[in-house]
């Protein structure tokens, strides 16, 4: 007979890994993302204890972010940038170049590259379906930390303007921003829901 049941003491389970304490706290400022890399503990731990992460609470995965990930499976760093992957922890070290280490056994990281959960880009291309716009991105020329893909030409073509975006507000549900640009730009989200 088959067994489905896993039975645990609860504090073995409701313990808060020490490293996830080295963070900030999530509800306190900019909004960022963890890569927590398979092996290191139970999977949705750090969801668990209110800390987003990269790939999201695992069972409810998008499709978008997914093929987007496949897209860019050669080039990692940039989808855990783009993603606003700032916090990486890991069972064993990890070559990050230059990345911070913030703590080791477990292994976490800061990574320099990771960009705001929100901000806005000048340039964009134009596309026709979602099978070419994620072969764009995927493409190695293509620059996916400056440059989106539109289902419209838009005219942007150049670097990104001096915008400010302000986080007002972010729930469950819902969230709010506020953006200020000297210039048209387009307003990114890294959001997967």
């Amino acid at each position: 007979p088959r067994r489905y049941l896993d039975f645990r003491a609860p504090a073995s389970v409701l313990q808060k890994p020490a490293v996830l304490g080295l963070l900030p706290d999530p509800a306190s400022t900019e909004p960022y993302r963890l890569l927590d890399v398979p092996g290191l503990w139970q999977q949705n731990t750090a969801a668990l204890y209110g800390y987003p992460t990269v790939t999201g609470y695992h069972g409810v995965q998008m499709a978008a972010p997914m093929k987007l990930q496949q897209a860019l499976a050669t080039r990692q760093l940039e989808w855990i940038s783009l993603m606003n992957g700032r916090y990486l922890a890991s069972p064993q070290p990890l070559n990050l170049p230059n990345a911070r280490v913030l703590a080791q056994s477990p292994y976490l990281y800061e990574n320099p590259y990771s960009l705001p959960r929100a901000f806005v880009l000048g340039a964009a291309q134009p596309v026709t379906s979602d099978a070419m716009a994620f072969a764009a991105l995927g493409a190695p020329g293509f620059d996916v930390l400056h440059k989106v893909t539109l289902d419209a030409d838009l005219g942007l073509n150049g670097p990104a303007p001096l915008a400010g975006v302000q986080w007002v507000n972010a729930g469950r549900n819902h969230l709010s921003l506020d953006v200020n640009s000297p210039a048209a730009g387009l307003l990114v989200l890294s959001q997967t829901w």
